[in-house]
């Protein structure tokens, strides 16, 4: 008798709700919460696609963007893979040239 186990993908189960400053430096996005159905040790890492400058920790799990561009929209995409399945978040930032009245 043979006995199969699944293997399930990683989940990234963070929101991100972001207020970015054009220009701005050394951005951290969020720390993500990441994790895997069989306990499988997880990589993250960046999409391919993503904006210039965005970084992943896989052991503290924190994102962040070394410069805000000055040219929207960019995409940010991290992928989270156990060595045999993966999954992914992306997000694509819009501008809006909002004005907060004090």
């Amino acid at each position: 008798m043979l006995i199969f186990s699944a293997n399930f993908p990683p989940v990234i189960s963070t929101e991100m709700k972001l207020q970015l400053t054009s220009g701005a430096t050394s951005v951290t996005l969020a720390t993500l919460t990441v994790t895997d159905a069989n306990n499988d040790a997880i990589t993250l890492s960046v999409v391919a696609g993503s904006v210039t400058g965005l970084a992943v920790d896989s052991t503290s799990k924190v994102v962040t963007l070394a410069s805000v561009p000055d040219t929207f929209p960019f995409t940010i995409g991290i992928k989270a893979s156990d060595g045999t399945a993966a999954s992914q978040i992306e997000a694509e930032i819009k501008y809006c040239a909002c004005e907060v009245n004090c």
